[in-house]
């Protein structure tokens, strides 16, 4: 009996190192005599077939790619465990699950709203065509009467057609949700010229705890996951099914989430516990979404320079970290390299690689790029942290 871990270097997720970092650390269970092995091919899936004690791991979200994968495991008699998402209807699939319970977490974030009388809640920059979206705001709707259809946010063709059908409306709330720190952050900058004090009056929170989420000029109140309770969540559901492999339809543990609060919220300290909440959902009309999305990450203008910055952040090291410190506060190269006691040649050599990240040609690109989104102060901070 192995777990097969899908690592198929066609599907592109969200933040690929952070991915590759996780996919490494189930690699790693090896040591705890939970024998791995990697699928290069979601479209040749037929190892598990031949193994027949196989139990096949997803790391990336649930897209039309996967739900092909899970739909095969299951026609072949053969769990899946994905390690972040739980669709609704993954009971109907022999499915092992890790991943937050969101019923519980948005309990946790109303109740947090509440108690600073922030109730007037909009859920901006949704995806629909993003099921970790989807299930977000669905818990949302069907838990909290006040929300409605009309204060969802979508994004359909782009970033800023979505900003613009909610700066009308922005005074209506006091809270936002975004799906997560990009989005929150790109809200921030866009709002900054039009309204200067709407962040500082108003609660916005993000999901996925980004480095951006922590070094942009407001720090993003962000919502994560515990990777070692997953890697344990993971091992306790492989082990289960190694001891009795046809006993279950479903395995789903749903792991706690953790609130990073900053200055998005003013720093303001979470509720303790949270209040229970009757489900709606036989009682309200089923939420309308646009029908024809055309939205990338990628190809969007405002949300790809914050997914280059990100990503450069997730590639590089400590010294490089220093480096954008020190370009940033306006020192020389020269005053870099001693500094840092390496050579210009070695400077030129990190800075190359730091630059082509986001595009820049020159120093003075690479300044203008990101001083937009990363404050000096909080990357000094972050530094003096990591030594």
């Amino acid at each position: 009996m192995a777990l097969y871990i899908l690592e198929d270097k066609n599907l592109h997720p969200f933040l690929s190192k952070r991915t590759a970092q996780e996919i490494t650390a189930v690699k790693a269970l090896n040591q705890k005599r939970i024998p791995t092995k990697s699928i290069s091919d979601i479209s040749d899936l037929s190892v598990l077939i031949k193994d027949n004690q196989s139990v096949f791991l997803i790391p990336y979200g649930i897209t039309p790619d996967t739900l092909k994968a899970i739909k095969f495991c299951n026609y072949n008699d053969i769990p899946v465990i994905a390690m972040h998402n739980i669709p609704d209807f993954a009971p109907e699939y022999i499915y092992s699950s890790t991943g937050s319970n969101n019923w519980v977490l948005f309990a946790k974030i109303i109740s947090y709203f509440k108690k600073y009388g922030k109730t007037r809640i909009a859920y901006f920059g949704i995806n629909p065509n993003s099921q970790s979206d989807l299930v977000k705001i669905h818990h949302l709707y069907n838990m909290y009467l006040p929300f409605t259809s009309e204060d969802l946010f979508c994004i359909n063709k782009s970033f800023s057609e979505c900003f613009e059908g909610f700066v009308e409306k922005r005074n209506n709330y006091d809270a936002i949700i975004c799906p997560n720190d990009f989005i929150a952050v790109a809200l921030m900058k866009k709002l900054l010229p039009i309204d200067s004090d709407y962040v500082k009056s108003h609660f916005i929170i993000g999901f996925m705890d980004s480095y951006i989420s922590k070094l942009y000029h407001t720090p993003v109140t962000s919502v994560t996951y515990d990777i070692k309770a997953v890697l344990k969540a993971i091992s306790n559901i492989y082990r289960t099914l190694n001891r009795d492999r046809h006993s279950f339809n479903s395995i789903n543990i749903q792991l706690p989430n953790l609130i990073n609060v900053r200055d998005s919220t003013q720093n303001a300290p979470l509720a303790e516990g949270h209040c229970l909440y009757k489900n709606l959902s036989n009682s309200r009309p089923p939420l309308v979404f646009p029908g024809s999305i055309d939205f990338s990450y990628e190809k969007d203008p405002e949300m790809n320079i914050i997914l280059q910055i990100e990503n450069m952040f997730e590639k590089i090291n400590h010294i490089d970290f220093r480096i954008i410190y020190e370009i940033l506060s306006g020192s020389t190269n020269k005053t870099i390299s001693e500094k840092l006691f390496i050579s210009q040649q070695t400077l030129q050599y990190h800075t190359s690689h730091i630059f082509s990240s986001v595009n820049a040609k020159t120093k003075s690109d690479f300044i203008n790029i990101i001083s937009s989104y990363v404050s000096t102060a909080n990357l000094g901070k972050f530094i003096s942290k990591l030594a």
